[in-house]
This record gives C-alpha cells, sequence and structure tokens, in this order.
C-alpha cells in the first residue's frame, strides 16, 4: 500500500480504543464516549480534541459523521488497515473458510471490474473488520497487492485460486481464443520473446481488463499450456499448449489454396508419378523453408507375385509385382537346366503360377542350393522399389539457432538414415517434437502426415515435414493435400 503515517503515542491510543468499541458494540465513538475512558487512556480533553482533529484532517485515519447533530467518528480503510498490520492483539487464525469466501470474491470481481477496492468485496454477512483482516491476510500471504487505494490478485493468487477453485484443466472459450492469439503472434514474429499481459492487450486488441488477462494467463499456465520464463515476465507456449492448438484450434488459412494450385499443376504436367512427388515435396521446402522426408511403408508394398520370363537372349528375367501396382524386373543366367527347374520350383512352392512350361519339383536339398540366392533376388527387388525421398535438407543446416552445438554429418546422417527414420516415425503422426524423436532433432518440431491408401483408408505412407525452427503450422494442410495426391494410384 502506498499509504504511509507514523502515529504518535496519544493517537495509537485513540485509534485503538475506537476501532476495538466498534468491533464489540457495533457503534461509532463520539467525543463524549470517548471523554468517558479519558483516564484510561491518560489523556486529557485537550489533547483528545487535538489528536482526534489531528486523525480525521491530517492523517486521514478517521471520517467525522454528524447524526442528529452529535459528531461520531469511524474508521476509515486506511485506519482499518493501519489498525490491523500494526494495533490489533495477536487473535487465532483467521477463519479459514472466510478467507476463501472473501478471497473468491476478489477474483470474481477482478476479472469482470478493472479495478477494485476492499469496500468493492463488503458482504453482509461479515464485518469490515473481518473482510479487511482477510484481505490483509491475502496480502500477507502473497495472493493480492496494493495498488493505491486499489486491490488486486497477484500471479500467485490468481494459480493458487485456479488450483484450489477449478475444476478442470480444459480451457475457457476465452482462454483457448488467448493460446490462439499467442501461438499466431510468436509464430509471425521474428523471435520467440515471451509475452505480458500488457503486450497481449496491446497485440490482441481485446476488451478484457487487465486483470482478466493476467488470470487467464496465469491459468493457461496452470493447465500446462504457457510457461513461465525465468529472465521475463512473459510467457510462451509450452509443449503441451502447441499440442493443444495444433489438435483444436489451428484453422485452414485460405491463402493455402494457392498452393494447392501449384501442386496439382506439378502432378498434372508430370508423367512419372515419382518425379511428381519429388518437385512437390521441393516445392513446399522452398515455401516452408524446411526438410521433407517422404517414404512408402514397406509393409504395404510387398511382392505380391513373380514371373519367370525367357528373353530372345536365352538369359531370363525375374519379374516382380507389388501391391501398390508397381513393377520391377532382374536379369538372371542360369549356369544349367537345374538351376531354373530349381527356381521354377521355389516359385511354384510360394503359390505362383507361370506360363513357362516344365516345372519341376526335385529333392529338397537342391531346393536349397539356390534358395539363398533367390531370397537374395527378392531382396534387391524391394530395396529396388523403397520409396524414400528427402528435399530441402539444407533449409535445416542454414539455420543457426539449430545447429548451434549439433554436427552436420549427424543431422545429415539422421535424415538419410531411411530404416531409423521408419522405425521412429512408424506409429507417429501429427506435431511430434525433435528432442522427443531423437537428441540429433532437438531444437526442431516435425509435422507428420499419414498417406492413406484411396480405396481402404490404409495407411501406405508418410510425410514428414522437419521445421529447423518456428513451427510451419500452414504446412500440415498442405502435406495432408499432397497426401491425397499420393494415394492415388495414377497421376
Amino acid at each position: 500500500m502506498k499509504y504511509k503515517v507514523d502515529l504518535n503515542n496519544a493517537q495509537t491510543k485513540l485509534l485503538k480504543e475506537i476501532v476495538e468499541n466498534y468491533v464489540k458494540s457495533g457503534n461509532y465513538s463520539n467525543t463524549q464516549s470517548i471523554y468517558d475512558i479519558k483516564k484510561k487512556l491518560g489523556l486529557s480533553f485537550q489533547q483528545i480534541d487535538q489528536e482526534i482533529e489531528n486523525l480525521v484532517k491530517i492523517e486521514k485515519i478517521l471520517d467525522e459523521i454528524t447524526i442528529d447533530g452529535v459528531k461520531y467518528y469511524s474508521i476509515t480503510d486506511t485506519g482499518l488497515e493501519l489498525y490491523i498490520k500494526e494495533l490489533a492483539s495477536p487473535t487465532k487464525e483467521l477463519d479459514r473458510k472466510i478467507k476463501d469466501i472473501i478471497f473468491k470474491k476478489i477474483i470474481s470481481k477482478s476479472i469482470k471490474d478493472k479495478k477494485i477496492t476492499i469496500k468493492d468485496v463488503y458482504s453482509d454477512e461479515y464485518e469490515p473488520l473481518t473482510v479487511h483482516e482477510s484481505v490483509n491476510t491475502l496480502f500477507k500471504e502473497g495472493f493480492i497487492r496494493y495498488e493505491g487505494d486499489y486491490i488486486e490478485p497477484t500471479e500467485r493468487g490468481y494459480k493458487n485460486y485456479i488450483e484450489c477453485f477449478t475444476e478442470t484443466r480444459e480451457p475457457s472459450v476465452r482462454q483457448k481464443m488467448l493460446l490462439k492469439g499467442i501461438i499466431e503472434i510468436l509464430n509471425d514474429s521474428i523471435d520467440d520473446k515471451p509475452l505480458g499481459s500488457k503486450t497481449l492487450l496491446e497485440l490482441l486488441g481485446t476488451e478484457v481488463s487487465g486483470a482478466t488477462m493476467r488470470y487467464d494467463l496465469a491459468a493457461l499456465e496452470e493447465s500446462g499450456y504457457l510457461e513461465k520464463i525465468q529472465t521475463s515476465s512473459g510467457r510462451l507456449p509450452s509443449k503441451e499448449g502447441y499440442l493443444y492448438y495444433y489438435k483444436n484450434l489451428m484453422e485452414h488459412n485460405i491463402s493455402s489454396n494457392d498452393e494447392f494450385l501449384v501442386i496439382d499443376e506439378i502432378f498434372e504436367t508430370s508423367e512419372i508419378k515419382k518425379d511428381a512427388i519429388s518437385k512437390a515435396l521441393n516445392y513446399i521446402s522452398k515455401i516452408t523453408d524446411s526438410a521433407l522426408i517422404y517414404f512408402e511403408n514397406k509393409r504395404k508394398n510387398e511382392i505380391e507375385k513373380f514371373i519367370l520370363e525367357k528373353l530372345e537372349n536365352g538369359s531370363y528375367s525375374l519379374i516382380a509385382l507389388y501391391s501398390n501396382g508397381t513393377v520391377n524386373s532382374k536379369l538372371i543366367n542360369f549356369k544349367n537346366l537345374e538351376e531354373k527347374m530349381v527356381l521354377l520350383s521355389l516359385l511354384s512352392d510360394i503359390g505362383n503360377k507361370y506360363t513357362d512350361k516344365g516345372v519341376y519339383h526335385i529333392e529338397s536339398y537342391s531346393k536349397n542350393v539356390l534358395k539363398e540366392k533367390i531370397y537374395s533376388y527378392f531382396k534387391a527387388l524391394e530395396e529396388a522399389d523403397d520409396r524414400y525421398l528427402v528435399s530441402g535438407i539444407l533449409n535445416v543446416f542454414g539455420k543457426s539457432k539449430f545447429m548451434k552445438d549439433k554436427k552436420v554429418n549427424d543431422v545429415y546422417e539422421f535424415i538419410n538414415d531411411r530404416k531409423q527414420v521408419r522405425e521412429k516415425l512408424e506409429d507417429l503422426s501429427g506435431l511430434i517434437f525433435g528432442d522427443d524423436l531423437d537428441n540429433t532433432l532437438s531444437g526442431s518440431t516435425l509435422i507428420v502426415v499419414p498417406i492413406l491408401d484411396q480405396y481402404d483408408n490404409k495407411e501406405i505412407g508418410k510425410l514428414s515435414l522437419i521445421c529447423p525452427e518456428k513451427i510451419k503450422f500452414k504446412a500440415k494442410f498442405i502435406l495432408d493435400y499432397l497426401a491425397i495426391l499420393i494415394a492415388k494410384r495414377e497421376v
């Protein structure tokens, strides 16, 4: 409280007597009632008159009220506050229930009104002195603060209220819009400077009061959606806050439609699907300043059938038909007829049918002679169709903030390690934080979008955007659109 006063001994005695008389009897003191106890006070009539005048006119501790021609003296808020802090005798701890009621009233009124005084939380249920004692206790506990004659909750007070008196962590509609505004402001800014209530009131142009803004910020922090930065009075979104925005608050920006048209043109003008995908990845990596990874799931692109075809030069072509409709082949030169028969027999055993005549069943030990060799053909064919594309990797290396304390080679090796990336992203989708995925990507974020088959809706691959610094939320909708085009079986 800004008001400060030093009372002399006589003034202290008078103040204490007037307050305690009111608390005991509920009546205001008048000059005569004070005269009656002048011996107890050890003051003369002249001293009493002089000091009361000082308390009323100079110190503003008492108010003078005239009723039916008689002067009475009531205690001002300043006087009552001074009494509670300095003069009241030690009493038993204030009833917790009463203090909680007063505290909730302060919170409620501060959210609705811009400024409140102690009188604004007066209640017919409790004496003013009880209210003042409650407010003073809350002040000492750090739950409220004084701003001149006004009182307002502190951040600690808001947090305590949210923790003790609210039942759900789900943000209100107003708090959702605040979280959305904070993330979108930061996403459009150059740096990630923490935002405080005053800055947000200016940037968001909202009609709410400063107290309401501080309450909502405290509520979002208590819920885990914002986090306080020790070196600043502002806050930044937490991982949970970003995830909540990604899942519940992010809206499709109509400007993304321009990107859709560019991607459409890429697919319409490309004769080979893989070329179209590669060009689209390059385009998206440029407009998002990020790296992109595309791959098809191995288990969704298995070899369904083999065909052995005899060529004019006498050699054979082993043709593999894949589940996604693609074809690949391997040239084979048999040393003798037996090798050919073994191969045909092996293929026959796994249920394939061939037009080539002369499929013979020979001894099992002979089959095993070429078994490993045949399986090596299978593996080679699978790897030949193992689609894995990376684009925009230089965008990652160009970010000094992300690359600080990192080895370029480590990041490069991770992104190009097909097996590792597949394993780590296999069961993931949505917004992923790099440090939750691999230490190499700490400080980055990934947006992972599944590619679903257009007929059975099963996952056939994934697209992943690696954002080295700021999260490119807009890219999510672009990746969704690209995933739909990739899922089509023709360009």
